[in-house]
Formats: structure tokens, C-alpha cells, sequence
């Protein structure tokens, strides 16, 4: 007889900020745990960090 099989589902970040619009030079959506607020401050702050890079490689092209 064979066992059934359990599979069990875990979401990290349940919640989530979206910035921007994709017709104004794009939008950041950052997913986080709004319980956790220094953890959350630093992923904002990562995202932030990503998107100056990005537009520093290409040269500003998508600033809006």
C-alpha cells in the first residue's frame, strides 16, 4: 500500500509594495514580510540600490 504524498506550501514574503509604471520608465514591486519591519527596510533599500545600477548600465535610458 502505497503512503499519500503531503506537500506543504510556504510563501517567504506574503506581502509586497509595487512603485512605478511600466509607461513612465518601469515599476519596482518588492515582496516582504510587513511584520518585519528592519527586513523588510533593507530589501526596499536593496531594490532601490538595483534599480541606480541599472539605470547607471544603461545610462539613464529608463528614467522617467
Amino acid at each position: 500500500m502505497q503512503t499519500p504524498e503531503t506537500i506543504t506550501t510556504r510563501q517567504q514574503y506574503g506581502d509586497s509594495i509595487t512603485i512605478g509604471r511600466v509607461s513612465k520608465g518601469g515599476e519596482i514591486k518588492v515582496y516582504l514580510d510587513a511584520d518585519d519591519l528592519a527586513g523588510a527596510q533593507k530589501r526596499i533599500d536593496n531594490i532601490v540600490a538595483a534599480r541606480a545600477y541599472l539605470l547607471q548600465k544603461l545610462g539613464g535610458a529608463l528614467d522617467g
